[in-house]
């Protein structure tokens, strides 16, 4: 019985904890989505260049 009300004590926290981490990546992720953009068009960039430099 002791173990079940400190499992139940941990695991409130958690679940919040679990649902501020949900709803902060809710939030960040349009605000990143540009930052994104650039990195993907840079990974896509970057290949490029190193095939034409050893070809060169």
């Amino acid at each position: 019985m002791y173990l079940l009300s400190i499992l139940l004590q941990v695991s409130i926290p958690v679940e919040s904890l679990n649902q501020l981490l949900d709803n902060l990546y809710n939030e960040m992720l349009p605000l990143c989505a540009d930052l994104i953009n650039v990195g993907r068009a840079l990974g896509a960039w970057g290949p490029g260049v190193h095939c034409q430099q050893s070809v060169a």
